[in-house]
């Protein structure tokens, strides 16, 4: 599909990778629609890690690091050593490192009614958001 030194996937080509996708766990899912709710669809592993309840950022970077490996073996995409590159652009900040959901990825996941369009929340509300992720509750656009 895009290659691994290409231009980043269409949309449309993300919406197939993620219909096609196996394994996939409900923390994955839980980590991608978080991400799609970030203000500006950007943030740090660790505040990515508090939204979803682990006790560590490095249990958030693996889990999206996975989804991100699965979704980029699907797309034949890689474009960082880091497999979730696949889904983000990396930025630091200050010393830290933020992750920038692509667009394409955020187009994709309105396709596929997996949130909803242009739903962002602010921080307390991304916090309530998880919340109801991790009690087993449906969030926006689910």
């Amino acid at each position: 599909m895009a290659g691994i030194a290409g231009e980043a996937p269409s949309p449309h080509q993300y919406v197939t990778a993620f219909r096609k996708l196996r394994g996939v766990t409900d923390a994955q899912l839980q980590l991608l629609r978080l991400h799609y709710l970030a203000p500006r669809r950007t943030v740090t592993a660790t505040q990515m890690a508090q939204c979803a309840g682990y006790d560590h950022y490095s249990a958030a970077n693996a889990q999206y690091g996975r989804l991100g490996r699965l979704v980029g073996e699907q797309l034949d995409y890689n474009p960082a050593q880091e497999r979730l590159g696949t889904l983000v652009t990396f930025e630091k900040r200050r010393g830290v490192w933020y992750w920038l959901m692509r667009p394409e990825v955020a187009e994709a996941l309105e396709r596929l009614g997996w949130v909803e369009a242009g739903g962002i929340l602010l921080p307390e509300e991304l916090a309530a958001a998880a919340e109801a992720f991790i009690e087993g509750g449906t969030p926006r656009g689910s």
